[in-house]
C-alpha cells in the first residue's frame, strides 16, 4: 500500500489560497492526513435521498485508515466530508459543543465550571457553525448522550462520530484550534462531568390487562407528546423522539400503547419537523425496546363500568354507599359525585328498560329511541335525580350534568355493538365464488391475476377494517370509464346498506374534518382524481395509507386516535390522473362494459360478502397475528405498475426529459456543437451537467437559478444517467456530474 497521497499535478504553487482549495481534493487530504496519524475515518455526505448528511452505511465498522481506501472513497465521492469515529477503536472520546438553534454550549459548560476550553484539552477543533469538538483520551463504559450534559452538550463514544479536524463544509473548514490531533497526548475525559450511574429501578408489576380508560390516557398523553415532537426543529428533535419512545415503549408494556400505532403517530411528527426517517427508525426501535425492559409505574388507576358490576340494583330500597362507601354531608343527604350517579344510573336503565348501548361503527351512545342527544341526556339525568331520591335512604338531590353524561357514556360501552360487524357475521357463505371475479363480472375487465387478486384484496381489507379496526389497507383501486356507465352506481350497490355508503369532499389535511366526514362510511368513494395537483394527490396517497385520523371530536375533552372503518375506492371518466411515478396506492380498473349490471349486483350482494368474510376468517386463521398480506404480488404486481406507468399525465418535467434525451443521443457536432470536422465514427456525450444543459441545449447564458438547475437535475436522473457527485467538467469547472448508464 502506498504511504503517500498522489496530488494531482498542474496545481497552482502560488496564488489566492480560497482558489487553490477550491482545486485541491481538500477533504481527502485531511482524512488521508487522520489516517496517517493512525485515526480511522470514513465519508460523510448528502447520499440523494432527500435526508440530511449522514455517514457512510456500517461506518463504525468500514472506518480505516487505509489510503486506497480513502482514495476511492473521495474518487466516488469527492464533496464527502470526513467522519472521525470515536470511541474505543480511535482513542478517543469528545464533547460535542453546540452553539446553534438557540444552544450555548459554552454557557454550559461554564455553567459546569469550565470555562477556559484551553485548560480542559490542548486538542479542540472549532465547526463552521461556531461549535465546539473537544477531544479526550477514551474513556471506558461511558455512553454517548444528546443533552444529558447541558443544554448544546453531546458525549461522542463508542460507535459514534464527529466531523473531522481539517474536514471542510462547503469552503468553511472544521479547523484546529490547539494542538493538532495525535500529536500531544489527550487528557482524560472531566471525573466530574462522567454521568453518575443510573439507579436499579424498582421491579414493576405490570398489569393483567388495562383498561379502556387507561389506553384512552395513554393514548392523550401521547397525542399531546406528538404533537410538541412535530412542532421542534434541529437540535432537539433527536433526543426528544427518544424520550417520548422510551416512555412509550414504557406503557406499552402494560398493553397501554401499541408499537405500530405509536410509530405511525410518531413518524408524522418526524415528517413535520424534518427529522431524517433512517434517523426516526433507529431511535424508535432501540428506545421502544429500551422502554419495554423498563415499565413505568406512574400510570392512572382510573374507574370503568366494570368497576361496578357487583352493584345491586333489583332490590326498591337499599342503603346507598352501602358497598361503595359513597360520601354524605352533615345533614345525610348524599354528595354528588361519579360514582353516585353511575350508581342509580344502573337502576334507572334496569327499571326503564333503558336499552344504553354503545354503537362502534357510528362512535355514538344508543338506546331505545336511538341516538342518545343532548335533549335525551337531560331526560335521563332528571330520571337518575328521581332515583336518588325516591329509593335512597340518604337522598342524591342533584347530578351535575358532566356526571351523568359520563356515566351514560360509561354505562353504553359496557354494551357495545357493531351493526357491520354484526351484518357480516350474520352472513352465510354457499361455497361458489364470486370475490375475486367481482370486477371481471361487472365491470367487463380481462379474467388475469391482477383484475382477480384487486377485487379480492379490496373485500377483504374492507372486512378487516370491520373486525379489526385500523388494520392496514395501502390502496385504493380506482374505476376507469366514460360518464354514464354508472360507476358510482357500482360503488354505492356493493355497500349493503346506503348509509354505510359515503362520497363526501374532504380535506385529508385535517384530521378532524376527516372525523366528521368519514363516520358512518365503510365503503367511500373518491371523487374525480382528473385535475387535480401534485400536491393534492400526494395528501390522499398519505391518507390512503393511514390506520387512524386524530382529532378532538364535537364536544369531546380530548384528543383521540380513532382507528379507520373504510376502504376507499376512487372513479374517474379519464385515463391520465396520475401526477407523478410513485402511483403504487392506485390501482387502475379500467371498465369495459357499456352500463353496470347494478340489479344483478345487488342480487349477489350477501353471497359476495360472504365469500370475503370466510376468505378473511381463513387468512386470519393461516396468520393468527400481525397485518394481513393486503397487497398484490407476482405478476399481478407488476401489471399494476404497467397500468400505473399508462395512467401517468405529461408533465413539464416529461417534456424537458425528452428534450435532454434527444439532445444526449445527437453526435457530437451534429444540430448543436460547433466542429471543425465531425469524427468517422459518431461520438456522443458520456457525462453532462445541468449547465451544460442550461447554456448548450437550452441556449440561455450566465447561471442558471438553482430551481431551473434542480429540473435539469431531476429530468437527467429519470433518463438513467447516474449521478457522481461534484467533479471537474472540463468546461464549466467543478459541477454536479451525471454519467451515461453503461448498456
Amino acid at each position: 500500500m502506498k504511504d503517500t497521497l498522489d496530488i494531482p499535478k498542474n496545481q497552482p504553487s502560488t496564488g489566492n489560497l480560497t482558489g487553490l482549495l477550491s482545486d485541491l481534493p481538500s477533504n481527502l487530504m485531511a482524512a488521508a492526513d487522520l489516517a496517517r496519524r493512525g485515526f480511522s475515518v470514513f465519508p460523510v455526505r448528502n447520499w440523494g435521498d432527500g435526508e440530511a448528511w449522514k455517514p457512510v452505511k456500517g461506518f463504525p465498522e468500514k472506518a480505516t485508515r487505509d489510503l486506497d481506501q480513502i482514495r476511492a472513497w473521495w474518487a466516488m465521492w469527492p464533496d464527502a466530508r470526513v467522519g472521525l469515529l470515536t470511541g474505543e477503536a480511535n482513542g478517543l472520546t469528545v464533547i460535542d459543543v453546540d452553539m446553534k438553534n438557540g444552544k450555548d454550549g459554552v454557557a454550559s459548560l461554564a455553567e459546569l465550571g469550565f470555562a477556559d476550553l484551553d485548560k480542559m484539552t490542548p486538542v479542540r477543533s472549532r465547526s463552521p457553525s461556531g461549535g465546539w469538538h473537544l477531544f479526550f483520551k477514551y474513556q471506558p463504559g461511558l455512553k454517548g448522550t444528546v443533552g444529558r450534559l447541558g443544554e448544546g452538550l453531546d458525549i461522542r463514544n463508542n460507535r459514534q462520530f464527529v466531523i473531522a479536524p481539517g474536514s471542510y463544509k462547503d469552503s468553511t473548514q472544521y479547523a484546529e484550534m490547539g494542538a493538532p490531533l495525535g500529536e500531544t497526548e489527550l487528557p482524560p475525559f472531566p471525573e466530574s462531568l462522567i454521568p453518575e450511574p443510573e439507579p436499579e429501578r424498582p421491579t414493576i408489576e405490570l398489569l393483567t390487562v388495562a383498561s379502556p380508560d387507561q389506553c384512552q390516557w395513554a393514548a392523550d398523553r401521547l397525542t399531546m407528546l406528538a404533537d410538541d415532537l412535530a412542532a421542534l426543529s434541529e437540535g432537539s428533535r433527536q433526543s426528544t423522539l427518544n424520550e417520548t419512545v422510551l416512555w412509550a415503549g414504557g406503557v406499552g408494556a402494560h398493553g397501554m400503547l401499541d408499537r405500530e400505532e405509536t410509530r405511525e403517530l410518531l413518524l408524522e411528527a418526524c415528517f413535520a419537523n424534518g427529522l431524517p426517517e433512517s434517523e426516526f427508525e433507529a431511535t424508535f426501535d432501540r428506545a421502544w425496546n429500551d422502554g419495554m425492559r423498563k415499565p413505568v409505574s406512574d400510570f392512572p388507576l382510573l374507574y370503568t363500568a366494570d368497576d361496578f358490576d357487583d352493584l345491586q340494583v333489583q332490590s326498591p330500597a337499599f342503603e346507598a354507599g352501602e358497598k361503595l362507601n359513597l360520601a354524605t354531608f352533615a345533614n345525610g343527604n348524599m354528595k354528588p359525585s361519579l360514582s353516585a350517579t353511575m350508581f342509580f344510573l344502573i337502576k334507572v336503565n334496569a327499571e326503564r328498560n333503558l336499552g344504553l348501548k354503545f354503537n362502534e361503527f357510528l362512535r355514538n351512545e344508543e338506546w331505545l329511541r336511538g341516538e342518545v342527544t343532548d335533549a335525551d341526556q337531560t331526560e335521563i339525568k332528571i330520571w337518575i335525580e328521581q332515583a336518588g331520591i325516591t329509593y335512597a335512604s340518604c337522598p342524591l338531590h342533584s347530578v351535575s350534568k358532566s356526571d351523568a353524561n359520563d356515566a351514560i357514556a360509561a354505562l353504553s360501552r359496557k354494551h357495545p355493538h357493531h351493526p357491520v360487524r354484526d351484518w357480516l357475521s350474520s352472513l352465510h357463505h354457499d361455497g361458489q365464488r364470486r370475490a375475486e371475479t367481482l370486477f371481471i363480472d361487472y365491470l367487463g375487465c380481462p379474467d388475469t391475476p391482477y383484475f382477480r387478486d384487486t377485487a379480492r384484496l379490496l373485500l377483504v381489507a374492507a372486512v378487516a377494517r370491520i373486525f379489526e379496526p385500523g388494520h392496514k389497507f395501502d390502496f385504493a383501486p380506482i374505476i376507469e370509464g366514460a360518464q354514464g356507465i354508472r360507476k358510482s352506481t357500482f360503488v354505492k350497490t356493493l355497500c349493503p346498506r346506503a348509509d354505510w355508503y359515503g362520497d363526501p369532499q374532504i380535506d385529508w389535511s385535517e384530521d378532524k374534518h376527516v372525523l366528521e366526514q368519514t363516520q358512518g362510511i365503510w365503503l367511500l368513494e373518491l371523487g374525480e382524481l382528473t385535475g387535480l395537483r401534485k400536491a393534492e394527490v400526494n395528501v390522499i396517497k398519505a391518507a390512503i395509507s393511514r390506520t387512524h385520523d386524530k382529532a378532538r371530536e364535537a364536544y369531546g375533552r380530548k384528543s383521540q386516535r380513532v382507528a379507520r372503518q373504510f376502504v376507499m375506492i376512487g372513479t374517474t371518466n379519464d385515463r391520465d390522473y396520475l401526477v407523478d411515478d410513485e402511483n403504487r396506492r392506485f390501482w387502475p380498473i379500467p371498465a369495459q362494459v357499456e352500463q353496470t349490471d347494478t340489479e344483478k349486483l345487488a342480487r349477489e350482494i350477501p353471497s359476495i360478502w360472504a365469500e370475503a368474510v370466510a376468505i378473511y376468517k381463513q387468512m386470519r386463521t393461516q396468520q393468527p397475528e400481525g397485518p394481513l398480506p393486503l397487497h398484490l404480488t407476482g405478476d399481478a404486481e407488476s401489471h399494476a405498475r404497467r397500468l400505473q406507468k399508462s395512467r401517468r399525465k405529461e408533465s413539464e418535467s416529461d417534456v424537458l426529459a425528452g428534450q435532454i434525451e434527444h439532445w444526449l443521443n445527437t453526435p457530437l457536432g451534429d444540430g448543436f456543437d460547433d466542429l471543425d470536422a465531425a469524427p468517422m465514427q459518431p461520438t456522443y456525450r458520456d457525462e453532462v451537467c445541468g449547465l451544460a444543459v442550461w447554456r448548450e441545449m437550452l441556449g440561455n447564458k450566465g447561471v442558471p437559478p438553482q430551481s431551473e438547475l434542480t429540473k435539469i437535475g431531476r429530468a437527467i436522473a429519470s433518463l438513467g444517467w447516474i449521478k457522481e457527485g461534484r467533479k471537474r467538467h472540463p468546461e464549466y469547472g467543478q459541477q454536479i456530474i451525471h454519467r451515461r448508464p453503461t448498456s
